[in-house]
């Protein structure tokens, strides 16, 4: 299955060939293009490490100076920059990039609340958030950007 038989119902399956050829639309290369500028991998793995630090924090093992105004920003990470650029530029109007931006801008919340909470001194609320709506969220965002690396042309 293509990258646009995922990302559009009803769209038929294209090629490398196709995409190298210039058979593919303006619109279907431009997604090519701007799915090539994001390193999946690395989103997924800062988005990972994000429990790990949280992890870590809540157990008073963290030196990092976290700041919950600095977390719920979701335009500052790698992912977020491309969102905000030429992955809302391109992709804005499909729907399974809408639920990326979505997933992405809770995640950020969640990890900002949990944060929040901690200086707070309410350390079982941001253990609890940590490990139910910050886990799902999380999970979700990991979860479409798994399916965004599957897009790729075979």
């Amino acid at each position: 299955m293509g990258i646009f038989s995922r990302l559009f119902e009803g769209s038929k399956e294209h090629s490398l060939d196709e995409y190298q050829s210039g058979t593919l639309s303006l619109d279907e290369r431009a997604i090519v293009q701007t799915l090539a500028e994001l390193d999946i991998d690395a989103a997924i793995a800062a988005h990972k490490n994000w429990k790990l630090r949280l992890d870590n924090y809540l157990a008073g093992q963290s030196s990092e100076d976290l700041r919950p105004e600095m977390i719920c920003v979701d335009n500052a990470c790698a992912l977020g920059k491309w969102i905000y650029s030429g992955g809302q530029e391109t992709m804005g109007k499909v729907p399974f990039f809408k639920m990326l931006i979505t997933w992405h801008k809770r995640f950020h919340l969640e990890a900002s609340s949990v944060v929040s909470l901690m200086q707070a001194n309410r350390k079982p609320e941001a253990q609890a958030l940590l490990i139910g709506s910050y886990a799902h969220v999380s999970d979700q965002v990991i979860r479409v950007l798994e399916t965004l690396k599957k897009t790729k042309f075979s």
